[in-house]
């Protein structure tokens, strides 16, 4: 339940390697055979995309269920992020922009359940004896472990263009300070001095049963 910031680098260094552009060009590669998958790209995607991804960028094993969560989290940041770059590109065509939008769509999706699943099991270790009388925290943990995954990504990044630059020490900074606030909120909550509620994400736009667009398109 206490990460260290040493993973969320460990895994953007591996992910990355040996180049951001080899990393992005990967995982849009991923991405056309993700979309050739026979299945609704909405329902099924949570089907598809973890054990696809795993096996394209060969992800040992991991038999810690939060890490394992964890390390989810953070493969679908690191994989929007590299989205969204390329659907910014001047060369995209509108075709290509249609189908990595899709694939953010789909990958946030998996992002919010990733961090649904992270409460789920950081509430578990709450002890609470009187509701009254603890102090509910607004902020789940899951959503503060997903800022310092983007976080992370965004120090990555600013350093491999300028490892001294004063937007790399600012988001270290950033960071630190939201790991020790995440670190105290845990502390806390096995101690039973907050408490926290698992607020579920309802992501409409996704939902084949709500959103009236994608209801039309299974319907015909």
């Amino acid at each position: 339940m206490r990460p260290q910031l040493s993973q969320f680098d460990n895994w953007s260094n591996s992910w990355n390697s040996p180049s951001p552009a080899e990393a992005r060009d990967r995982l849009l590669d991923f991405l056309q055979d993700w979309r050739n998958i026979d299945g609704d790209w909405y329902s099924d995607a949570a089907k598809r995309f973890f054990p696809l991804i795993k096996e394209r960028l060969q992800l040992p094993e991991v038999k810690d269920a939060f890490v394992n969560r964890l390390r989810r989290l953070h493969l679908t940041n690191h994989t929007i992020w590299h989205f969204e770059t390329e659907a910014r590109a001047e060369t995209a065509s509108a075709e290509q922009i249609v189908t990595i939008k899709r694939g953010i769509d789909a990958v946030n999706q998996q992002r919010n359940n990733c961090m649904e699943e992270l409460d789920e099991l950081i509430f578990e270790e709450q002890k609470i004896t009187d509701e009254e009388t603890v102090s509910l925290h607004s902020e789940p943990p899951g959503l503060m472990l997903d800022r310092i995954s983007i976080l992370s990504l965004k120090l990555y990044h600013y350093r491999e263009m300028d490892k001294k630059s004063k937007t790399v020490e600012l988001l270290a900074e950033q960071r630190n300070d939201l790991h020790e606030a995440y670190l105290r909120l845990i502390d806390d909550l096995e101690a039973g001095r907050k408490r926290f509620k698992i607020y579920r994400q309802f992501k409409t736009y996704n939902d084949p049963d709500i959103n009236p667009v994608l209801k039309g398109e299974r319907e015909t």
